[in-house]
Order: structure tokens, then sequence, then C-alpha cells
């Protein structure tokens, strides 16, 4: 069985981790603005989006 999830990458410094996500899972990573820690200093973003994909499941 596939299970498909959603990852939010901060786009600051994750090039090879979302070369991995799309190459290695094939998973396309939601990208939003910030560093290693985005659930920190962009939470209010992270909300946004886990809102906007729970909306369309």
């Amino acid at each position: 069985m596939d299970v498909t999830a959603p990852v939010i990458v901060g786009n600051s410094g994750a090039g090879n981790m979302m070369a991995a996500l799309s190459d290695r899972l094939g998973v396309e990573p939601v990208e939003i603005d910030g560093g290693h820690c985005p659930q920190i200093r962009r939470a209010e973003v992270i909300a946004e989006v886990v809102t906007d994909l729970v909306t369309r499941v």
C-alpha cells in the first residue's frame, strides 16, 4: 500500500533535502520561506499550509 504524506520544508538551504524528497520518495514538498526550523519562526504560515492541506482531503 502506498501512502502519500505532505512535507513542509523551509526553503533556505534545503536544496539537498528537496532533491531527496523528490528523487527518492517521489514527494513534491510544500516550500515556505524560512530556514531549518520554520515551525518556530513561521508558525502562522505552517498553520495556513496545514489548514489548506486538510481542506483538500
